[in-house]
């Protein structure tokens, strides 16, 4: 991230004191152990920790400001109040990414959602410059952390979004904001949070009514919760993919294993076919 504290103010809906202008945030931290000179700590309340408590220690660290929603002692560092700092965070990655100008693809799913990720920006990163979440860093706090940390020059973002409960996706989708969402599947996931895979298909598909104008959705088909969820949602142009339907605009089938023990795979696309390998099978 390149803003100013200025443009982080501006950003958040709040005014900037004397100085902003002039102050550059080197990163955003939301542990205090972790901040360095320059960095913008967030103070974020968690089940069993509260960000305020720690915000003396961030700004002895060297912290640039301190984005806190209640009032907090008087400290070597500018205070920025917002109603809610979690809320705040993801603001203002959204904010960073508009000002990139970055195109984001966001993937989620019950399963597989790291490994198509990292897959994806494997492919992507041979063509373009290209952003990822760090491992599974794809919560509220972890997904506007990792586009926070994306950098202007990266004009593809990957993110993968991670849901346990119901308004999980209604906190991520419109961060994200994605051009383009990949649904993987659905399966009996976290349904302590979201009930039975009708919910899980519910839940996942929320994403889809916060794609950018002009965007689009791949779903797979063969989750039928998933595809009748996807259906009823969204009026953008959806795309499926399959390993059963050969009608399908992406469809892939296993050829078998190589000699040097990748998997040999057919792939159809709206673009075209082809064969390819990969270190799987």
């Amino acid at each position: 991230m390149n803003l100013t504290l200025a443009e982080v103010a501006r950003c958040l809906g709040t005014l900037a004191d004397e100085g902003f202008e002039e102050t550059v945030v080197t990163e955003v931290k939301t542990d205090s152990r972790t901040v360095e000179p320059g960095d913008l700590f967030f103070c974020i309340a968690g089940e069993n920790y509260d960000g305020h408590e720690f915000a003396r220690q961030a700004a002895s660290s060297g912290a640039c400001a301190i984005v806190a929603s209640r009032m907090i002692d008087e400290m070597d560092a500018p205070i920025i109040m917002v109603r809610d700092t979690q809320t705040a965070l993801g603001r203002l990655a959204a904010c960073w990414r508009d000002t990139c100008g970055a195109k984001l693809v966001a993937v989620t799913g019950t399963a597989g959602k790291t490994t198509v990720k990292e897959m994806l920006h494997s492919v992507v990163s041979q063509r373009v410059a290209a952003a990822k979440n760090y491992r599974n860093f794809n919560n509220q706090i972890g997904l506007p952390v990792s586009m926070l940390k994306a950098s202007a020059d990266q004009e593809l973002w990957i993110m993968e979004l991670g849901i346990s409960r119901q308004g999980d996706m209604e906190d991520l989708a419109p961060v994200a904001n994605p051009d383009l969402a990949i649904i993987t599947n659905v399966g009996p996931g976290h349904l302590e949070g979201l009930g039975n895979e009708a919910g899980v298909a519910s839940a996942k598909t929320g994403l889809l009514r916060h794609l950018r104008q002009g965007g689009r959705a791949v779903i797979c088909r063969d989750y039928p919760l998933l595809w009748n969820a996807a259906l009823e949602l969204v009026d953008a142009p959806v795309g499926f993919s399959s390993l059963e339907n050969t009608d399908a605009d992406f469809f892939a089938v296993f050829l078998g294993t190589a000699p040097d023990g990748q998997g040999r795979f057919r792939l159809k696309t709206p673009d075209g076919d082809g064969e390819l390998t990969a270190p799987f099978n």
